[in-house]
């Protein structure tokens, strides 16, 4: 039987950068099916299943009396990419004085990864879009060819099972990269080439799990400072990170609880739990957080309309310790255990467990995965109450992007891609063509300082062949020129027809030299890409022979142009 350890969320908010800011609704329709009743005996306690495997254990002496128990799948809108399942129990709010035991068959998407993290979310009444995660991790196990998720309840109410991801801080972190002109497709792109086979989500999409984002700060990060829960991040670092963040660094904070474990055979860590990026936002650097919260509409008006909270950089060995939910309640402004109850807060708002739970008899209970894998083994025999909220980020590692610098030497880089959105075509006759996107690979290598790359594809009766020649300064400050020669050949019945066509640009001055171990990336990209380009044009023959057509590039606001070489063999 092979465990994976997946988080899920009962009752409490927990923040993670799981979501893009959610400043509107969602779909409400999470239809209640195959539901089953059936009465508890508060003395005895019991089990209820329904027909597709989902069950709930009630322990005894956990119910203060017999109860008529409901239990129902949740059918999740297929706009919802990110919710794997969900359940319902009625009575709704019902207060359980013992954990009870909830089991759940997945069937988990195509590009689920056996390290990803599933978020339960809890929510009161009918209104699925109103959830909120306690933090607190179950076991997951391959029985019977069935996967089975296993995780506990203190109350009645409707769970959703959603997948965790980390698309807040990428998207900031892209964002924060494009304005500069670079090209979110190509950095992606680079990403991809480096971890060939494996399934990368991109930019500005609800799917960035835990090894993708771990593989996008692989590709422009340097892991720099890693601190286990009871060591303090050192004023000096915090200095440090202030400096480079003001001097346009951009800087990834990940948290884990308690201790980082050892990498995997790929290098990545199994419990990459949060992210959070460095902002700088009146006149302080910031820790920006994506609050993995569903849009309640009072909640997120108390936030400031969005789900991002800040919190000051400076505090970071106090915002570590923080339990689940209170950086949330104090951005809304009730402090600490304001949202624990819904007296506690003039707005009628209960999304949390008390902050230091019910009274309680048990193990570990500060840590989320001994506290369930423990509440699963005894059956919660010796575990009362609702335990307080869990320290999901004490231990935190840092990421520095890479600095921008000439590489020692050449020798190795032998792959390159260019990638070409939105370019406008002019002919010589006033017709017009536009180029949408347009992306190129080939392998090659430097001859001084010219890089020179080709590739050949079939494609039905068309045969191409693709060079490009980009010529670099001794300096590597600049792209000087780039030319690229394209060639296919038609073969008919009765005809061999050769066509070329040679595209140049002239003084192309590099943007962005971003080297690392393994790449060269040069990018030029939106409005400012009119001030690196003095000159795209084309010219054609047939049968090399000149073709009166002459074509011209415009550049567009919106036009994208990257080249990326990279070492294929590192």
């Amino acid at each position: 039987m092979k465990a994976y350890n997946i988080a899920l969320l009962i009752t409490t908010l927990i923040f993670l950068s799981c979501s893009k800011n959610t400043t509107g609704n969602v779909d409400n329709n999470y239809t209640a099916i195959n539901s089953i009743s059936q009465i508890i005996h508060a003395s005895t306690g019991g089990t209820i299943n329904n027909k597709n495997g989902v069950s709930l254990t009630i322990p005894p002496d956990a119910l203060n009396s017999d109860t008529l128990v409901t239990v129902s799948e949740i059918v999740i809108p297929k706009t919802d990419q990110n919710t794997i399942a969900g359940v319902k129990f009625e009575p709704d709010g019902l207060e359980l004085k013992k954990p009870a035991i909830i089991e759940v068959p997945l069937n988990l998407p195509s590009d689920w990864d056996d390290n990803d993290l599933i978020l339960d979310y809890d929510y009161n009444g009918k209104d699925a879009t109103a959830g909120v995660w306690n933090g607190y991790y179950t076991q997951v196990s391959h029985e019977n060819g069935k996967l089975i998720a296993r995780t506990f309840t203190t109350h009645f109410s409707g769970t959703l099972f959603v997948r965790n991801c980390h698309s807040g801080t990428m998207d900031y972190v892209i964002g924060q990269l494009k304005k500069k002109g670079q090209n979110p497709d190509s950095l992606m792109t680079v990403v991809r080439q480096k971890y060939p086979g494996e399934q990368i989500q991109g930019y500005q999409t609800e799917k960035v799990d835990e090894r993708t984002i771990q593989r996008f700060l692989g590709g422009f990060f340097t892991e720099k400072y890693s601190f286990n829960r009871g060591t303090k991040v050192p004023d000096t670092v915090i200095s440090e990170l202030t400096t480079l963040c003001r001097e346009g660094r951009q800087i990834v904070l990940a948290f884990t609880p308690d201790t980082w474990g050892g990498k995997d055979a790929e290098g990545l860590y199994p419990y990459f739990v949060h992210t959070a990026a460095l902002e700088e936002k009146n006149g302080t650097i910031q820790m920006r957080n994506s609050a993995n919260v569903s849009p309640i509409p009072k909640l997120i008006e108390l936030l400031g309309g969005s789900n991002t909270i800040y919190y000051p950089l400076d505090k970071i060995n106090e915002f570590r310790e923080l339990q689940a939910g209170v950086a949330v309640e104090m951005a809304a402004g009730v402090g600490p255990d304001g949202f624990s109850s819904s007296n506690n807060n003039p707005y009628g708002l209960k999304l949390f467990n008390p902050l230091n739970g019910r009274s309680w008899v048990g193990p570990a209970w500060e840590n989320p995965i001994a506290f369930t894998s423990s509440l699963i083994k005894t059956g919660t025999k010796n575990i009362l109450g609702s335990p307080p909220r869990p320290r999901h980020w004490t231990a935190v590692k840092v990421f520095v992007q890479n600095p921008v610098k000439t590489p020692a030497s050449l020798e190795g880089f032998d792959k390159c891609y260019i990638h070409l959105d939105n370019i406008k075509c002019l002919f010589s006759n006033g017709n017009q063509w536009s180029v949408n996107s347009y992306s190129w690979e080939g392998k090659g290598g430097f001859e001084g300082y010219t890089f020179t790359a080709s590739s050949d594809t079939t494609l039905s009766s068309f045969h191409y062949t693709t060079t490009i020649k980009i010529e670099l300064d001794e300096i590597l400050s600049k792209l000087k020129n780039f030319s690229a020669e394209y060639m296919y050949t038609y073969s008919g019945p009765s005809t061999n027809t050769i066509y070329s066509y040679r595209v140049t640009g002239i003084n192309l001055k590099v943007q962005s030299l971003e080297p690392s171990s393994y790449q060269l990336v040069f990018v030029a990209s939106g409005a400012v890409l009119k001030n690196y380009i003095t000159l795209f044009s084309l010219s054609s023959k047939v049968n090399n022979v000149d073709s009166n057509v002459v074509k011209q590039y415009e550049i567009l606001d919106n036009t994208y142009f990257s080249i990326v070489i990279w070492n294929s063999k590192k």
